[in-house]
């Protein structure tokens, strides 16, 4: 499914933001990925969210724009779901959630200088020289480089334990009564001082 662009009837306020920071950097990514166009190789910045409850990503609809794709089959537990955004409309969501972001905060500034210097360098009816091919290429490295530094790993999270097959889980709070290694984790999460 396609919308263009975001639902104007409604304005997003900075709570609105802060949420999808705050989503977006436990959920999404942000990548340059490779494109072919007329026989050479080019990039292109691109952002993601994947998920297997649909309502979060028709949110990200309406507030960024994209498109929501069912990309598969979660092993007959219903659909899974990706929004992307691709370019200069990945470029304005980024903007808008970079003063809140913490986990991509350095991905989303890559992401950025890239779309700013493939629009400053645009080439039209030619192919990319060498050079050109060279320069975008180092962008799509180090975002690589930057995605392998910080994947997330089980070791990196809570691994939690239920009656089924142990999954992780990066969440301050477990609303599913699994137990995580410091014991239940599907409370209230408690206030800091």
């Amino acid at each position: 499914e396609t919308a263009g662009q975001p639902e104007a009837s409604r304005m997003a306020t900075t709570l609105d933001y802060a949420w999808a920071a705050g989503f977006f950097d436990g959920e999404g990514s942000i990548g340059i990925r490779g494109v072919r166009t007329c026989a050479t190789a080019s990039y292109q910045l691109q952002i993601r969210v994947c998920q297997v409850v649909r309502g979060p990503l028709d949110r990200f609809v309406e507030m960024f724009g994209g498109t929501i794709y069912q990309v598969k089959s979660n092993a007959g537990r219903g659909p899974i779901w990706e929004w992307a955004l691709v370019s200069r409309q990945a470029a304005s969501m980024l903007n808008l959630l970079l003063p809140y972001l913490t986990l991509k905060k350095e991905r989303a500034v890559l992401g950025l200088q890239y779309q700013e210097f493939i629009t400053v360098n645009r080439v039209y009816g030619r192919r990319f020289t060498p050079s050109e091919v060279a320069e975008r290429a180092a962008f799509f490295q180090r975002m690589r480089e930057l995605n392998r530094e910080n994947k997330w790993s089980p070791r990196a999270a809570a691994t939690t334990k239920s009656d089924g097959p142990e999954t992780g889980c990066d969440s301050l709070v477990c609303n599913d009564g699994k137990v995580a290694e410091t014991g239940r984790n599907d409370q209230p999460a408690q206030s800091i001082q």
